[in-house]
């Protein structure tokens, strides 16, 4: 059979569907007939029956007026598209045996091999869907990020590696927000923006991830792109140091001690401008800018802390400048422990009225004997000594254990 053949495609297509009312009228007519020759009173009846009559008679016209509303001409046409379909599928198989064998051997294997395909076409969807939810995945795309940053099995891309990041930090993952933190801070992939390194640093840091905590430190420490606090520096060096991170606990001790002696040398300072303005015969302690015990403390410090870099350096500036700095301290410390005393408030006015005095008068002896005690001084100076040393090797034995 050609597979174009117009008077076929009339015969397989056309014809049936044109037909079809056709005989649905004619089922009706015979159907009436046979009623009437079986049943003739009932016959009657009914083709007396002028409702009934006028039904028939709608019906009948209704059927052949059916191709003319729109669900009929969509129905004839989905009608036609499927006997034409099925007319030149047959018409192949018709004009080619190899074919028709084919189809056949087809047949026989079908619920099989649908079944095969649909097992491998379920696999293939599951195994889409993993590769779509790895793309997907954070992770996945840190690591996309990694290696555009490396050059791992691509060419380096640090603007690529920086997309990545963005991508994968916005997702929420803590590491990805520090390599994008640290690429804003470093402008790397892009210009530089301490501001956007202060961001990402923070949502990784409140994450407790150490290494932004560390980093978010140094920018507060030195000021970048934030207002310069070293209580803030000190803060997250301390908590990166809790969470493991080295760089957190080098820098915490480092930080520490600097502000340690910062602290030091700044009371020391006050004190002893101080000390410089107020020469007493018998001082009120409480007039100090620091309290006595304090004070001294710091002054004890600060010539430890001289004496150190007196015994690690050979340089004869430095030896000579430490060496003042320490006769300078140990006399400010002499006089803080021996002149100035916690003084009872019945004395108070005595003693505020011998401060004018530039020669020790005869009625502030009971207060001389009363304050002023080379012994006691000597007990107290000692005392603020020995635990300024104490805490020195306690800080050593802590700082080698970290």
């Amino acid at each position: 059979m050609p597979l174009r053949n117009r008077k076929n495609l009339k015969i397989g297509v056309i014809v049936p569907i044109l037909v079809t009312p056709l005989k649905w009228v004619l089922a009706l007519g015979i159907g009436l007939f046979l009623v009437g020759f079986i049943f003739p009173k009932t016959a009657d009846k009914l083709y007396a029956n002028a409702a009934l009559n006028l039904s028939l008679n709608l019906g009948t016209l209704s059927i052949l007026l059916s191709p003319i509303s729109r669900k009929s001409r969509a129905d004839f046409w989905d009608d036609f598209e499927k006997r034409f379909q099925k007319y030149y599928t047959e018409a192949f198989y018709a004009a080619s045996p190899s074919a028709s064998a084919a189809r056949t051997e087809s047949d026989s294997g079908h619920s099989v091999v649908d079944q095969d395909k649909e097992k491998l076409l379920k696999k293939q969807i599951v195994s889409a869907e993993r590769d779509l939810e790895l793309l997907e995945n954070p992770e996945t795309i840190y690591g996309f990020g990694l290696a555009y940053s490396n050059g791992d099995d691509c060419e380096k891309d640090e603007r690529a590696a920086r997309e990545c990041f963005a991508i994968a930090a916005g997702k929420g993952l803590a590491m990805a927000q520090h390599a994008l933190a640290l690429m804003y801070e470093n402008g790397q992939g892009g210009p530089q923006d301490y501001a956007e390194a202060i961001r990402f640093y923070s949502m990784a840091a409140d994450q407790e991830y150490a290494a932004s905590q560390n980093n978010l430190g140094t920018l507060y420490e030195l000021g970048s792109g934030v207002a310069k606090s070293e209580d803030r520096a000190i803060f997250w060096y301390r908590k990166a140091a809790k969470n493991g991170d080295p760089n957190g606990h080098s820098n915490t001790n480092r930080l520490e001690e600097t502000m340690e002696r910062d602290n030091y040398f700044n009371i020391v300072g006050e004190v002893d401008a101080f000390l410089d303005t107020h020469n007493v015969h018998i001082g009120d302690s409480s007039l100090l800018p620091y309290p006595k015990q304090k004070a001294m403390y710091a002054v004890k410090w600060n010539v430890a802390y001289c004496e150190d870099g007196l015994k690690s350096t050979t340089d004869p500036a430095l030896v000579a400048r430490y060496t003042k700095l320490i006769s300078n301290l140990e006399i400010v410390f002499t006089l803080l422990a021996r002149d100035w005393h916690d003084i009872e408030p019945s004395d108070k006015e005595a003693v505020a009225r011998l401060s004018s005095c530039k020669e020790f008068p005869d009625w502030a002896l009971p207060l001389k004997l009363k304050y002023l005690n080379e012994r006691a001084a000597a007990e107290e100076a000692y005392a603020v000594a020995s635990q300024v040393m104490e805490d020195k090797v306690r800080e050593e034995q802590k700082r080698s254990a970290n």
